[in-house]
């Protein structure tokens, strides 16, 4: 062991030894000429360059007569003193390259070695360090070329060059190259150098595998060396966030090589987890420091280490117990400890603490008002940097009272510094603290004019600076009563005081401005701002943008969008999203695309990202998907990169349900194949907003099972969601009831509602009970389908008919869950149930729906949920339980009532049709000439006949039986009219009755349509008539005229016969008519019968 340590020994001893010898050949240096004298004298260079020096490379295992000779003086050594000499004189080390350079040209003319060549070690490590205190970096190099160096040498060079400034340490890697050119073995001593010249944790990690991969034997201090270089940060790079795993892999590899680790290497590695305020891993790190046997009371600068890192990450809990357990092992809390822990303090905002914690370093035990400290400290004289520690907790919690009393003290002269004694007053970085936490102008102004008259101070005199006015403005910016006023005057001060502007100042005033709403002033300021020379920053731009925003000017705004860019700047996310606000207020949506795709086409490629820019992409998808843009809209979601954001998220997907039709197989997959949203938790971590705009578009395709399986997938219940986060849509969970409903599936859809509350804890509204009413009253309807046509399945496959659940019985209850909830059933959903009621036979629990909804629209004064289906639902109901009394009244109100409820067709076809399967036929015939008579029912139209020429026909399509039978009656009584004015005009024309060819209608055993059937025997059973149906349109029943007049002639005839007996006034007027009407009611065949017992009708 000793053996080995012993050429590290004696390196040290002749740095200390070679160290006086130059110190005494600088101080000989003055008043010497500047005339440079030549490297040696010929007689003595050339007397000796025949000799050989021996090799000393290897020298650890020389014997010591060896090293002495080697260290011995030579007649090579008064020749280094000479290049000392010259060297000195030359001083510039540009000048000392040179003057190397030719004597080593020189001595290339004369055929001989270089002049440097036979030096023994002792010499070059002497020259190789006088070379680094005279910053010729280069010159080391180079006599390293021209020399006969070995490892000590080497060592000596690269810590010359680790030791020094700027990009010349870089130099160190090449002396690196020169060893393994020369074959020379770097020692641990070599690797220590070489590590005091790399910054981060990649060359670190590339030195130390490359030098274990030799075999090069490595120490405690080496693994020190490495992890403190890790700490450090390459010169124009950034900090490394990971630097802390590396140098925790070194630990663990210095552990596992049995190599024992010191306070030093603790120290080390607290100083690379303080970046990263790995506050946990301290703790741990620091009990196992305590529990080796290389802690000791005098390693306070472990514990500062490590209560630094509390305060980066600002853990002022484990700080103040690191100062407790500090304390209990015997290490005494200093000022360097104080001041880490004020910084914990001051970083968690506790000015309470830090307050308390200046008390106590005072001696100071009456803390007042203050909450007292857990812990306690010996009196510490605090430093300007604690004291501004202090004062910066109190900024931090928006303290000014407290910042202002330590500032007021320092003032007063109450603090001495530890160090000098001399009275400690506020310095620059105390004023801006103070500005800092004001939230008044007017204070603000105070302060920056006590530092203005400062200057008149001999001592202390603290003047504003460009960074001063930028606080002092920003002062004015947040300010609750903005005064743009006291703006110009602190630019006003800037100016007379010769200050030259800074962009911070303007920045802040554009910002002021741009919050008073005042955007010429906001674009003045930036003018002004560019006049002074002061280039733009991002903040600045950002500040313009807005205020143009503001102000509507989006045009300008988009010129100076374009502005940022060219000078290489982002816009930010709060000023782009300001943007996007203002342009969605554009009422041309071709403005809108235009303004948004310029910002995109603008963003750098590495800069698209959900989290900087994704309310440009959003609005932009949003925008393409309310034009049913789906491919436009997913291309601009492919052009983002990186993470994707939630909102972008929810854009597209929504995009996927607004198409036509709706691309719910992109949903699944986009949701399926989505980032994790950081804001969400639960299954996927998939956002529910997302989730449910992927469920609708599902919906919306009538795709109910995947919508219900991505529910059951990623759906995050109630107890498991997170209170910021958002919860499932409502909207989403309504379109899959419905969707349910649509695809027969009413069970699915009770069930679903169901579990809104009790899963999901999303309650369910108006719109969520209507979605399953309707279920239920197609359910309803489709299982009387199914029964009418003997059918057991549906075509969904669920068994509705063999079903025990009366669909109808729960559309009632739904409607009974919806009012003792409070939530108002609207028109859609009370016309839902009376429909399945309807479907069901129940006429009277019908009636019962509609007495409700009637009688609650009249209490609460809203006729809006007065609907007519509910009406022709109740009427229909009527019909098919026979009531066609009740049918009556409930037509005869609608009537009276008017407006949006008043009868149309379907109410009048099932009116009729009640009142006709009750035998009220002469009723229904009445009410049907009403609603022809009311333009309810218009059984004529114009077509066209056989030859093409337009004629007036009866269209009987979408009629019943029994409205076909009122119409054709209807016609009859108008030709008899027609006849009794002028019987010639009768029967110039057919007679045309379209029926339809019954490609809707149910047909019967001969596939014969009803309508048909029924018409003809209509005509031929009540008038006689034999129709014909039309060769050329079978739909089409003709009755020839010649035959329609020759029945009204014979009618006409008879019937004045029969009048002859009658009395004049009982013929007179109507007379005709009423004749008509009772042969009309009976069968044809017997109407001779009928006109002998006329006068027996009573009139």
């Amino acid at each position: 062991m000793v053996r080995s340590f012993l050429p590290a020994l004696l390196l040290v001893a002749n740095v200390c030894s070679f160290a006086l010898v130059e110190w005494q050949l600088v101080s000989r240096t003055n008043n010497r000429p500047t005339k440079v004298p030549s490297l040696f004298q010929q007689s003595d260079y050339t007397r000796n360059r025949h000799k050989s020096r021996p090799d000393f490379r290897g020298t650890g295992s020389q014997s010591r007569k060896e090293r002495k000779k080697e260290n011995a003086t030579t007649r090579g050594s008064i020749a280094k003193e000479e290049a000392m000499r010259a060297v000195e004189e030359l001083r510039a080390p540009n000048k000392i390259y040179q003057w190397m350079k030719q004597v080593e040209s020189d001595s290339n003319l004369l055929s001989t070695r270089s002049p440097f060549y036979e030096w023994n070690t002792r010499d070059q490590i002497s020259f190789v360090k006088f070379l680094g205190a005279m910053q010729a970096f280069d010159s080391i190099l180079l006599f390293l070329d021209l020399g006969q160096p070995d490892v000590k040498v080497f060592t000596t060079a690269t810590f010359a060059i680790a030791l020094s400034r700027g990009h010349h340490r870089k130099m160190a890697l090449d002396i690196q190259k020169k060893m393994d050119h020369c074959g020379v073995k770097p020692t641990a001593l070599t690797i220590i150098a070489l590590l005091g010249a790399l910054d981060g944790p990649s060359s670190v990690s590339q030195l130390m595998n490359k030098m274990e991969s030799r075999g090069i034997e490595m120490n405690t201090e080496v693994f020190n060396s490495a992890i403190y270089a890790i700490r450090r940060v390459p010169q124009g790079g950034k900090p490394d966030d990971m630097d802390w795993q590396v140098a925790l892999n070194l630990f663990h590899k210095m552990r596992s090589k049995r190599i024992k680790p010191s306070s030093k290497t603790y120290h080390a590695l607290f100083q690379v987890l303080s970046r990263t305020g790995k506050a946990t891993l301290t703790m741990s790190l620091l009990h196992q420091w305590k529990s080796s046997n290389t802690s000791t009371a005098k390693d306070d600068y472990v514990w500062s280490a490590a209560i630094n890192v509390c305060a980066q990450a600002a853990d002022y809990r484990k700080a103040t117990q690191l100062v407790i357990e500090m304390q209990d092992a015997g290490c005494t809390p200093t000022l360097r400890h104080c001041s880490a822990l004020l910084n914990a303090f001051s970083r968690a905002g506790r000015d309470d603490l830090a307050l308390g914690t200046l008390q106590m370093m005072l001696g100071d035990n009456h803390f007042g008002d203050l909450n007292k400290p857990m812990f306690s400290l010996p009196p510490t004289a605090p430093d300007l940097v604690a004291l501004n520690t202090v004062m910066k907790s109190c900024s931090k919690a928006n303290n000014f009272d407290g910042a202002m009393s330590v500032f007021e003290r320092m003032q007063a002269g109450e603090f001495k510094d530890p160090e000098s004694s001399r009275t400690i007053s506020p310095d620059i970085i105390s004023y801006h603290i103070m500005l800092q936490t004001c939230r008044d102008p007017t204070t603000a102004r105070e302060i920056v004019k006590e530092m203005r008259l400062s200057r008149r101070n001999r001592y202390g005199a603290v003047p504003p600076t460009n960074v001063t006015y930028a606080h002092a403005i920003n002062v004015c910016q947040k300010a609750k009563s903005l005064d743009l006023d006291l703006v110009e005057c602190f630019l006003r001060w800037a100016y007379d005081d010769a200050i030259q502007p800074s962009v911070f100042m303007y920045a802040s005033a554009i910002w002021a401005a741009q919050r008073a709403g005042n955007c010429a002033k906001a674009v003045a300021y930036f003018d002004e701002m560019e006049s002074f020379g002061c280039q733009p920053n991002s903040v600045a731009f950002d500040g313009t943008i807005s205020a143009l925003c503001d102000d509507g000017d989006i045009e300008r705004a988009m010129a100076m969008y374009e502005r940022t860019t060219a000078a290489g700047y982002e816009v930010s996310a709060s000023t782009l999203k300001r943007m996007v606000n203002s342009i969605q207020l554009l009422d041309a949506v071709d403005m809108k695309e235009k303004c948004l795709k310029a910002i995109v086409n603008k963003l750098d490629p590495s800069y698209r990202t959900g989290s900087s820019n994704g309310p440009v992409f959003e609005a932009l998808i949003s925008l393409y998907a309310s034009q049913g843009r789906f491919d436009d809209a997913l291309l601009a979601f492919d052009s983002i990169s990186g993470q994707i954001d939630g909102p972008c998220l929810r854009s597209i997907l929504l995009a996927c349900s607004m198409a036509n039709p709706p691309r719910w197989m992109e949903a699944i997959t986009i949701l399926h194949t989505s980032d994790v949203v950081e804001t969400s938790i639960g299954p996927g971590r998939v956002d529910q907003v997302a989730l449910g705009n992927a469920i609708m578009a599902c919906s919306r395709a009538d795709e109910f099972e995947e919508g219900l399986n991505l529910l059951q997938l990623y759906g995050v219940p109630a107890d498991q969601r997170h209170k910021s986060s958002s919860p499932l849509p409502i909207v989403s969970i309504n379109s899959l009831i419905a969707a349910c409903g649509r695809g027969n599936r009413p069970d699915l859809a009770l069930a679903l509602l169901n579990e809104m509350r009790a899963r999901f804890g999303i309650e369910p509204d108006e719109r969520s009970y209507r979605s399953a009413v309707i279920a239920c009253n197609r359910a309803s309807h489709l299982a009387r389908k199914n029964v009418s046509a003997n059918m057991n399945v549906d075509e969904g496959g669920t068994n509705i008919v063999n079903s025990p659940v009366e669909w109808w019985e729960c559309g009632l209850s739904l409607l009974r869950r919806m009012t003792e909830e409070n939530l108002r059933p609207d028109a859609e959903t009370y016309s839902s149930v009376i429909s399945a009621c309807e479907a069901a036979g129940e006429w009277q629990r019908a009636l019962g729906v509609l007495e409700t909804m009637i009688e609650t629209t009249y209490q609460d004064d809203d006729f809006s949920s007065l609907n007519l289906y509910c009406f022709n639902s109740a009427i229909s109901a009527c019909e098919k339980g026979g009531a066609w009394v009740e049918a009556l009244e409930i037509y005869e109100r609608m009537m009276d009532r008017g407006g949006s409820v008043r009868p149309n067709f379907v109410s009048l076809s099932s009116l009729v049709l009640a009142l006709d399967r009750a035998g009220q036929k002469e009723l229904a015939q009445s009410k049907f000439e009403e609603g022809v008579k009311e333009r309810i029912v218009k059984p004529w139209r114009w077509t066209r006949s056989r030859s093409g020429e337009r004629i007036y026909a009866i269209d009987l399509h979408n009629f019943s039986s029994a409205m076909a039978k009122a119409a054709i009656r209807s016609c009859m009584d108008s030709y008899l009219f027609q006849a009794n004015k002028n019987v010639r005009d009768v029967g110039q024309k057919d007679l045309v009755i379209i029926t339809g060819k019954g490609l809707h209608s149910v047909l019967n055993s001969n596939n014969a349509p009803i309508l048909q059937k029924s018409t003809l025997k209509l005509l031929a059973r009540e008038y006689g008539l034999d129709g014909t149906v039309d060769d050329d349109n079978d739909g089409r029943i003709v009755l020839e005229g010649r035959k329609l007049k020759e029945f009204v002639e014979a009618l006409t005839c008879k019937a004045a016969c029969v009048c002859m007996r009658v009395k004049r006034d009982y013929v007179g007027g109507n007379g005709g008519r009423v004749l008509w009407k009772w042969i009309r009611m009976s069968s044809w065949k017997r109407w001779p019968s009928l006109v002998a017992s006329l006068p027996l009708v009573p009139l």
